[in-house]
């Protein structure tokens, strides 16, 4: 148990160091300098010109580690979940951390596991799109099949028509095909879908495309699990 807990520190250091890293990006300059620059060129002098290519540069570069971050935190979610789920002490671990936690963590991979890495059954090379709030401080990625077929539209309107029930009035109403996937899946292991339903969701997951977290809310679900799991374990090892 004592290797353990120190893998598992281990493992929260390693997202907590990409957590600063994915933060430290949104304090390079001033928020109004993220704003969408002007692509019409005419009546500029070439200063600005130069200034506005080189905000679209810097743009494209930080959007570009904010990719790679995002993709990272969930390699080391997937690692966290291996240490708890396939350790030796897997049994005594799992009574030290809420079923809620663990239902959490296990949906978080299923991002990593459709989308990320080890693509199953993906139909084509995947489009990644940044999503933000107005001023970038959640930002999430936007993961599609660039093809859409209408088989995906029928697929989803079936599904949709059995899970709505177990929804939240305000989701129930939500029109849009990728936010609908996104409800879906933040949805899952919330002892609201059948089993069957729950695998047709990571399926479709796998197929089409989804929505990542938050970084910001992952590590909120990092810091409760860890203020969960490290003082029951230090007590247990006494």
């Amino acid at each position: 148990m004592e290797r353990t807990k120190t893998e598992f520190l281990q493992i929260i250091s390693e997202i907590e160091q990409i957590r600063r890293k994915y933060l430290q990006n949104f304090k390079l300059k001033e928020i109004k300098e993220w704003e969408k620059p002007s692509l019409v060129i005419k009546n500029k002098s070439l200063q600005e010109q130069g200034e506005e290519s080189e905000l679209l540069e810097q743009q494209f570069e930080t959007a570009t580690r904010l990719q790679l971050y995002i993709k990272v935190l969930y390699e080391w979610l997937n690692h966290l979940r291996n240490l708890i789920i396939k350790s030796s002490s897997r049994e005594k671990i799992l009574k030290l951390i809420p079923n809620s936690l663990i239902g959490e963590l296990e949906r978080y991979c299923v991002i990593r596991k459709k989308l990320i890495a080890h693509k199953e059954g993906f139909r084509a090379s995947p489009l990644h799109l940044m999503l933000s709030s107005p001023k970038w401080g959640d930002v999430k990625l936007k993961i599609i099949a660039p093809l859409f077929v209408n088989k995906a539209q029928e697929e989803m309107d079936k599904l949709w028509e059995e899970c709505k029930g177990k929804l939240e009035r305000e989701e129930i109403t939500e029109k849009n095909f990728m936010h609908k996937i996104e409800i879906l899946y933040k949805n899952l292991n919330k002892n609201k879908f059948s089993r069957d339903q729950e695998e047709r969701i990571k399926s479709f997951i796998g197929k089409y495309g989804g929505i990542t977290d938050e970084p910001i809310e992952i590590a909120r679900y990092i810091k409760n699990l860890v203020q969960e799991f490290i003082p029951k374990l230090a007590y247990f090892n006494e």
